[in-house]
This record gives structure tokens, C-alpha cells and sequence, in this order.
């Protein structure tokens, strides 16, 4: 089984939005991150088609908040963004197809995105992802 050490760089967007009925109005809340990350792999083959990686490293983050109330007597809104380096780590399967196509399944966690003014929170993402190599 072959074993591999790589660096990769990829751009990520995460686009959660939360709305809620009020009592005579409605409560809008759109947290959106986008960045690039550079991460360390490390991949150990399981058969001839499948394998197993790991990944670690940091990834530059603009998190961009905003949230909106309205009520028969009171309108607001609020916007705030932080720009910020966090750590990311994930694992995951890949299927290789061909020699110059794949698939992968994936789970990463960003530690600590956003701050006070946007809300702090952990991103988990899965995604399941097809590589073409050239």
C-alpha cells in the first residue's frame, strides 16, 4: 500500500442562513465565510482504487454577518465582518476511477470562526467531491 505526504490548497464557502417568524414580523440572520486554506495530507493507500488521508493546517477566513428584525413597530439591522487565519483538520476516502479521475468523501472542522461581533463558532463540513488530474 502506497503512503503519500502532500500540500494542498483549496478556497472554501460556507453559507448558513437562519430565518424566524416574530410575533407580527420576521428575524433574518445570513452568516457567510469564504477563504483558502493550505493543509498538509498525509494518505495511505487501502487497495489498488481506494484510500485513506488525513489533513491539518490553516485556512484565511472572511466571515461576513448580518441580520435583520422587523415588527409592526421596529426595523433593524446589523452587518459585521472578520477577516481571520483559523486551523483546519479533516479526513476522508478517496476512489480512484482512472488514473485521472476520482471521488472523494470528506469531513473537515474549522476551529473558531468569527468573533464577538459576528458570533463564534466551529464550521463542520462534509463534502463529497469528484477530482479530475491532468
Amino acid at each position: 500500500h502506497t503512503r503519500y505526504i502532500s500540500v494542498t490548497g483549496v478556497q472554501t464557502c460556507a453559507l448558513p442562513i437562519y430565518s424566524r417568524p416574530l410575533p407580527a414580523g420576521t428575524f433574518t440572520g445570513d452568516l457567510k465565510s469564504q477563504g483558502l486554506n493550505v493543509d498538509l495530507v498525509g494518505s495511505v493507500g487501502m487497495s489498488e482504487q481506494l484510500s485513506a488521508y488525513g489533513r491539518f493546517g490553516a485556512t484565511y477566513l472572511n466571515t461576513k454577518a448580518s441580520a435583520s428584525a422587523s415588527t409592526a413597530s421596529f426595523v433593524g439591522y446589523s452587518n459585521a465582518t472578520k477577516d481571520q487565519i483559523v486551523a483546519d483538520l479533516g479526513v476522508g476516502f478517496q476512489m480512484e476511477f482512472t488514473k485521472g479521475f476520482a471521488a472523494r468523501l470528506e469531513w473537515q472542522h474549522f476551529f473558531q470562526v468569527g468573533d464577538s461581533t459576528t458570533g463564534r463558532t466551529d464550521i463542520y463540513l462534509f463534502t463529497l467531491g469528484l477530482i479530475r488530474k491532468f
